[in-house]
C-alpha cells in the first residue's frame, strides 16, 4: 500500500471514530410535553401541558416531578442557573433546585422573555420590563421579537426598533408581519420573511432581495456571517456581503440550527438524526441517530450537550441528551 493511500485510509477511520465519540442518554418522560427541554446549570426542566412538569438532575436515571402546577405559555427560559417561565394567568415564576417561586403579576399578553447584557427582559405588546420592574415604553403594539448580538429586536405591523438594554431605538419602517427572523450585519439589517431575505440598510431601505422560496426555521449570526437554516431541507451561511459561502441540503426539514463549540448542530423534523456541521465548509463532524421513533421537538443546548425529545414507536415520549465529546 502506498504512503497516499496509507494516510487516506488513517484519515478516514480517525474522521469515523470522531464521529462515533458520543454519550448517550435517554429517559421515559410520562408529560403531555410542551417546548423543549430546558437545560439549566445542573438540571433538566421539562414542560407539560396540564401543568405537571418534572426536573431532573443530570446525575439521577429519572426525572422527578414538581411538587406545584404551572403551565408555561411561551418557551422558558434559564437565568443565572434559574428557569423563568410565565404562564396563562400573566404570572411570572422562577424555578430551580429550590422549588418554585411567584415574581410579579401582569395584566399584559407576554411575547417573548430575552436575556441579553447580564440581564432578563419581558417583551409585552406595548413596553419592555426588566427582570426589577423597571419599565420602557415602545413607540408602537409589538408583534414579536429576536434577538442578535447583544440587542433585542422588537417587530410590530409597520417596523421594528432595537433595544440594547438602556435605550430603544427609532422605529424602522418594514412590514413587520410574518418576520421569522433578523440579524445584524455592519449597521446593516437582514431580515427572513416568507421564503425572502431581506437586505436593508439602517434607514431601512431594502437594498437587495434572496429569494429562498420556503419558510426561514433559524436565522443567526456568527463572527461576520449569519446561518440560514429553512423548510427546503437547505442550511446556508452567508457572509457579511450577502454571498452564500457554503450551503448543504440535509435529509428533512431541519428541527432548528444552534451554534455549539464543535459547530452548527440541529436535528431532522420528526427524523431520527442529530448532526453537527462545520462551521468554515459545512462539513458533518458529528451525528448520532436515535434507534426508534422520531424527533419531535428542537435542539436546546448547555455545555456542550444537546438535548431534544423523541416519539417512540409506542407514543411515548424520550428525554435524549447527546454528549457529543465523550
Amino acid at each position: 500500500m502506498s504512503l497516499q493511500k496509507r494516510v487516506s485510509l488513517f484519515l478516514l477511520l480517525l474522521a469515523i471514530s470522531f464521529l462515533c465519540k458520543s454519550e448517550v442518554k435517554d429517559y421515559p418522560v410520562e408529560l403531555q410535553i410542551i417546548f423543549s427541554p430546558c437545560p439549566c446549570g445542573n438540571k433538566v426542566f421539562l414542560f407539560s401541558k396540564d401543568g405537571r412538569n418534572q426536573t431532573l438532575d443530570l446525575q439521577d436515571i429519572a426525572p422527578n416531578c414538581n411538587l406545584v402546577a404551572v403551565t408555561p405559555v411561551i418557551m422558558p427560559v434559564c437565568f443565572k442557573e434559574k428557569i423563568y417561565l410565565f404562564d396563562e394567568k400573566g404570572f411570572l415564576y422562577s424555578l430551580s433546585g429550590d422549588g418554585l417561586s411567584k415574581i410579579k403579576e401582569f395584566q399584559e399578553k407576554i411575547l417573548n422573555i430575552h436575556s441579553i447584557k447580564d440581564n432578563l427582559f419581558l417583551v409585552f405588546k406595548s413596553k419592555v420590563v426588566t427582570l426589577e420592574g423597571k419599565e420602557f415604553l415602545l413607540p408602537f403594539e409589538a408583534t414579536t421579537s429576536f434577538i442578535d448580538k447583544g440587542l433585542i429586536f422588537i417587530f410590530s405591523k409597520t417596523g421594528f426598533v432595537s433595544f440594547d438594554g438602556e435605550n430603544i431605538s427609532t422605529p424602522i419602517p418594514f412590514e413587520g408581519e410574518d418576520v421569522e427572523g433578523i440579524v445584524l450585519q455592519k449597521n446593516n439589517f437582514v431580515i427572513a420573511k416568507k421564503g425572502t431575505l431581506y437586505f436593508l440598510n439602517k434607514r431601512g431601505k431594502i437594498r437587495r432581495r434572496f429569494i429562498i422560496r420556503s419558510t426561514a426555521i433559524s436565522l443567526i449570526s456568527f463572527d461576520e456571517n449569519f446561518i440560514l437554516a429553512s423548510k427546503d431541507h437547505f442550511i446556508r451561511v452567508f457572509d457579511k456581503r450577502g454571498n452564500v459561502k457554503w450551503q448543504c441540503r440535509i435529509d428533512g426539514v431541519p428541527t432548528n440550527i444552534i451554534e455549539t463549540p464543535k459547530g452548527f448542530a440541529g436535528a431532522i423534523q420528526n427524523g431520527k438524526k442529530v448532526f453537527i456541521l462545520d462551521k468554515n465548509k459545512g462539513l458533518e463532524i458529528f451525528s448520532y441517530t436515535i434507534k426508534s421513533g422520531e424527533i419531535i421537538s428542537p435542539l436546546t443546548s448547555n455545555d456542550g450537550k444537546l438535548f431534544f425529545y423523541s416519539l417512540s414507536e409506542n407514543l411515548e415520549p424520550l428525554l435524549y441528551i447527546v454528549d457529543p465529546d465523550k
